[in-house]
């Protein structure tokens, strides 16, 4: 294997919010080198490699290494690295089934445990927990810079340091010392709301997902008024989830579900029931309704039409996207804390009369706000480029997507046009 990558950010679905799949694809949007899918819970084989997949073909897109926690067949089967926990297969077993060519570490929560590993035929070692750690139930002793130095100064190979370990507050003490150690976030990256973003700020600050990106460049708007009825809708969101957790889409989609005009208990109930159709195999699914009841109902993120745009940020999930129809009302989602902007009809909608603000109007509303924009209303396959060249970041479609006969083969069409060359 060659260079080790610097920053692991381990997934961690246990918690409320986005799943595996969503995180991954959060902290490749952040900068994140390396993803490490770590499920704890009894999952079978299946159910882990169907997680794994996706998550590998992500990482590779970006660039970045893909590791399994645990799970040496499931690292095999998927084409990815592993790390190895304390009790789990020994280090010559493992690396005899994954080959020379795999990415393979090993954790170590003392100095002995340590020189046993690094004698082993590892690419680095796993060391802490540095700051002690809540992620797990019953969690090594906290270990300490002193215990990581004295590691570090003796061991030959890369150590990732792990366990409390925050980008934002968390001092840079290795400044001027042996440059191999890197570091590996778990509740720092993914454990809290917006934790899960700013513990990314400190490699590429530049490509922070709350100023320059998002999961996605295509919002699939699953919209249930289109549908015309519930079991049509609900039938588009399950062929659409399995399809990205089967691995049959060339990149991340985010799926947002929109269900007027209905509202309280019916809306509850009808968003739960399309959460439950699309599945976690999706990455990220976002809710057009309260923020609240997104939040309660495990969806990713939450949409605001133009109409409901609250005036500052209000507790809910860390992702928000916002509909704007002029530059005026960018400002608005700007100050809400939106951080995409959805933004239409770029031109006439199939579906519904709207005047369109074509593309001289993208390209105004592109250059007025730094949020990633997304060109909604009557985009079409053979529009997106044009799209992208008057600045949006990606696409948004309703028909385009759930009015083609088959939304997974739809929803291909679209991400091969937004990764084509230009």
């Amino acid at each position: 294997m060659g260079t080790v990558p610097r920053l692991h950010v381990i997934t961690d679905a246990t918690r409320p919010g986005p799943g595996h799949l969503a995180l991954a694809q959060l902290a490749l949007a952040g900068g994140a080198d390396c993803v490490q899918f770590r499920e704890k819970r009894p999952w079978t084989t299946r159910a882990l490699l169907a997680v794994a997949t996706p998550i590998a073909r992500a990482c590779a897109a970006a660039g970045a290494a893909a590791i399994i926690d645990d799970r040496v067949d499931v690292a095999l089967a998927a084409g990815t690295g592993a790390h190895l926990g304390r009790d789990d297969l020994d280090i010559g077993t493992a690396r005899r089934i994954l080959g020379g060519g795999a990415l393979l570490g090993a954790t170590a929560n003392s100095y002995a445990e340590a020189a046993k590993v690094w004698n082993g035929d590892v690419d680095y070692l796993g060391v802490g927990p540095i700051h002690g750690t809540r992620s797990k139930a019953a969690p090594a002793p906290r270990l300490g810079l002193a215990a990581l130095e004295r590691i570090a100064r003796d061991c030959p190979k890369p150590i990732i340091a792990i366990g409390g370990i925050r980008a934002p507050g968390h001092p840079r003490r290795d400044r001027g010392r042996r440059p191999r150690r890197r570091r590996a976030l778990r509740s720092g990256g993914c454990g809290r709301p917006r934790g899960r973003h700013a513990g990314l700020h400190g490699r590429h600050p530049s490509r922070a997902l709350t100023t320059a990106t998002a999961p996605a460049r295509l919002i699939a708007i699953a919209d249930l008024g289109f549908a015309g009825d519930e079991a049509t809708w609900l039938g588009w969101l399950k062929r659409l989830g399995a399809a990205a957790a089967n691995g049959e889409l060339p990149g991340a989609i985010i799926v947002q579900v929109r269900a007027k005009p209905l509202t309280g208990r019916h809306l509850e109930a009808a968003a739960r029931r399309a959460r439950r159709a699309l599945g976690d195999g999706t990455g990220f699914a976002t809710l057009n309704g309260p923020p609240a009841l997104a939040a309660r109902l495990g969806f990713d993120g939450v949409h605001w039409p133009e109409s409901e745009l609250p005036p500052a940020p209000v507790a809910g999930p860390a992702f928000a996207t916002a509909a704007a129809h002029s530059v005026a009302a960018l400002r608005r989602a700007e100050r809400a804390g939106a951080k995409a902007i959805l933004f239409a009809p770029v031109f006439a909608p199939a579906w519904k009369a709207a005047e369109p603000v074509g593309l001289a109007g993208l390209k105004a509303a592109a250059a007025a706000t730094p949020l990633p924009l997304f060109a909604l209303g009557g985009v079409a396959v053979e529009r997106v480029r044009d799209c992208l060249a008057h600045g949006a970041y990606g696409v948004a479609a309703v028909s385009g997507v759930f009015g083609a006969g088959d939304p997974a083969s739809a929803a291909r069409r679209f991400l091969r046009a937004l990764m084509a060359p230009p």
